[in-house]
């Protein structure tokens, strides 16, 4: 059994029967560690299926999967940079959720300055574990900590569920709106990006054939800007 399998198993513990949360157990947030990775990739793994299933028809596989676990792995070896916020939703011993924000630069709606803030790029909370509050907390852990004037966040324009969540929790629409192009998997398959990696300019030329011959698919996202003041803001704050 690899790594990865195992860690199918980390949170576990703190689930009743058919994966419900038990009665009574301990919530909170914190900060991730290290060993929250493997937790964190699957909780946003489900996500992605999601958003595979509406744009593309079909399920995200493996290859995803262990990307996303490498990916978090990586970022939790190293000091979190400044304005960043990775923190994890506990359920009794288990990570129910987890949010990720970063710093967001000021801009312009519609002739009106909007300060920078702070962007939440992922709020995902497992399946098994919603409406239980984790999403709420890890929602005020971020207002409590960004320290920053706002918050906000992208959502698209087809998301009901995301979109009462926020507009519940104080968020409005920006005014902004942004399309992102979803590229499938690399029709060559990872191999030709090893290869790449070493120099095989034989293998890049290959690469190369095979992409103008199949196109990745393509698919677009439409999503809107939300944002809220930041009750926990103070632009001076007690020492």
């Amino acid at each position: 059994m690899t790594d990865r399998e195992q860690s199918r198993g980390d949170d576990s513990h703190s689930r009743g029967h058919e994966g419900q949360p038990k009665p009574g157990a301990d919530r909170s947030v914190r900060p991730a560690v290290k060993g929250d990775a493997h937790a964190i990739a699957r909780i946003q793994f489900a996500e992605l299926a999601e958003v595979f299933r509406v744009t593309r028809g079909r399920a995200p596989g493996d290859a995803q999967r262990n990307a996303l676990i490498d990916a978090w792995g990586a970022a939790l070896e190293v000091p979190t940079p400044p304005g960043v916020r990775l923190l994890v939703a506990l359920h009794g011993q288990g990570i129910a959720g987890f949010a990720f924000a970063v710093p967001a630069p000021p801009v312009e709606v519609d002739g009106e300055r909007l300060d920078a803030g702070t962007e939440i790029a992922e709020l995902s909370v497992d399946a098994d574990f919603r409406r239980s509050g984790h999403g709420s907390r890890l929602l005020h852990a971020l207002a409590d900590t960004s320290h920053t004037p706002n918050l906000r966040v992208w959502i698209g324009v087809d998301d009901e569920a995301r979109q009462r969540f926020y507009r519940s929790s104080g968020f409005a629409p920006a005014g902004l709106r942004r399309v992102l192009e979803l590229a499938d998997e690399d029709p060559a398959g990872h191999a030709s990006d090893s290869a790449e990696t070493t120099g095989n300019a034989d293998a890049q030329a290959q690469r190369k054939d095979n992409e103008s011959a199949n196109p990745p698919e393509s698919k677009t996202l439409t999503q809107h800007l939300w944002w809220a003041q930041n009750p926990k803001f103070s632009a001076n704050p007690s020492v």
